[in-house]
């Protein structure tokens, strides 16, 4: 009699423990060829002539061609958060991407908040669901978006937004619908999905989750499961070829999968749809340089303009490890120092700058290529010259 009524009790842990997760929101909103020009439209025109320029100073975090990449294991993954019944995976996916972007350039965690997003983004609701590019869109574009933490804005599962809730200074600054030949029914280059991961972090995307392989899923890889559309966000945050399989981060809390985590066959639940963001850095810190009598220091000095909200100076010497500063704050005279042997060096200098206008965001660049004689400490102002293209400027030092 004892076996049996524990039995019966495991019987009715299992059903209530699967039962549990067909109850958790999922909430992705497919979006239509419009939505989805519109979007990439959007982003095209910010980034405008600097494309490229934008790439160069991009830091890779891993290699594409590994055969495995967790990560978790490189500290570019934040906690698993948890939805509940709302169908708000999209603002969660949106938020995980940003966190670990963010965790990747600062070697730190931030906790941003998924309601502010939900509530305050206008890119979806509990009800219908949402597109996480939607929100990297409206962060990108709108000078009066904002992103704020969990602490000023927490979680309630339910739409409300809380517009005096403190913003943080961080901005989306790029995004990426990643392409295919038809991107609303054809799933993602296997290529293009690792590409984005070791530029940028997690990348956002979307599976179809009402089968039970998912809604149960305990360990090991998920395989099938196309027969179906896309319904739920999830973030994509690692790979192993040796199982053809992504590693996902769920936002069903860490009692689904693997402690919130799961395994997805490059094949399996349809997954793809993927989109990668990009977002600001907080303030260099002045970090001494040290001197030795072959070497000198040269100091770019630069400030704020009235319409620019955030800057980055990319500054490459030779075939050295470049260097990275970034400005946040206006009427502040940032000084960047940067160690040079005495002689004659190749120097290359890329800006990147958000101002604002009429109420809506953009992008310039400056770009300087050139040779830079020092045999003594030196400083330089960093000035915005003629047009080369579009948003893209000459720089000259003065």
């Amino acid at each position: 009699m004892k076996n049996i009524i524990t039995l019966v009790l495991a019987l009715s842990f299992s059903i209530a423990f699967s039962q549990d997760f067909k109850l958790k929101g999922t909430g992705f909103d497919k979006p239509t060829e419009k939505e989805v020009a519109t979007t990439k439209k959007l982003k095209s025109e910010f980034i405008g002539a600097g494309e490229k320029l934008y790439e160069t100073t991009l830091k890779n975090y891993a290699d594409v061609s590994q055969s495995k990449l967790d990560l978790r294991e490189i500290g570019g993954v934040t906690p698993v958060r948890d939805q509940g019944t709302c169908g708000s995976c999209w603002a969660f996916s949106a938020v995980a991407a940003m966190e670990s972007n963010y965790a990747l350039k600062h070697g730190e965690y931030i906790d941003l908040s998924e309601q502010s997003i939900l509530g305050c983004s206008g890119g979806g609701n509990c009800a219908n669901g949402g597109w996480y590019s939607t929100v990297f869109a409206w962060l990108l574009d709108d000078s009066s978006a904002f992103l704020t933490d969990e602490t000023n804005s927490p979680y309630i599962n339910q739409d409300a937004c809380a517009p005096d809730a403190k913003p943080l200074e961080l901005k989306v600054i790029n995004y990426g619908v990643l392409e295919t030949e038809d991107w609303l029914s054809s799933k993602n280059k296997i290529e293009d999905i690792k590409a984005a991961i070791i530029k940028y972090g997690a990348v956002s995307a979307a599976v179809f989750s009402g089968n039970n392989d998912f809604l149960d899923y305990k360990t090991g890889v998920i395989r099938g499961n196309n027969e179906y559309g896309v319904d739920h966000a999830i973030t994509i945050v690692g790979w192993d070829d040796s199982v053809q399989a992504w590693l996902i981060k769920n936002s069903w809390g860490e009692l689904w999968g693997e402690k919130g985590y799961g395994w997805v066959g490059y094949d399996a639940c349809n997954i793809g749809l993927a989109s990668w963001v990009d977002i600001s850095s907080k303030d260099s810190k002045i970090i001494p340089v040290p001197i030795s009598p072959d070497k000198v220091v040269v100091n770019f000095i630069d400030q704020l303009g009235k319409t620019q909200n955030y800057q980055e100076i990319y500054v490459k010497v030779d075939d050295g490890e470049p260097y990275r500063f970034y400005m946040n704050e206006k009427n502040k005279e940032y000084h960047n120092y940067v160690p040079m042997s005495k002689g004659k060096h190749n120097i290359q200098i890329i800006t990147k700058s958000v101002v604002e206008k009429n109420g809506k965001n953009a992008m310039i660049f400056g770009v300087l290529k050139g040779d830079i004689e020092v045999d003594k400490n030196k400083s330089f102002t960093i000035e915005y010259d003629k047009v080369f293209k579009d948003n893209v400027f000459n720089l000259k030092l003065k």
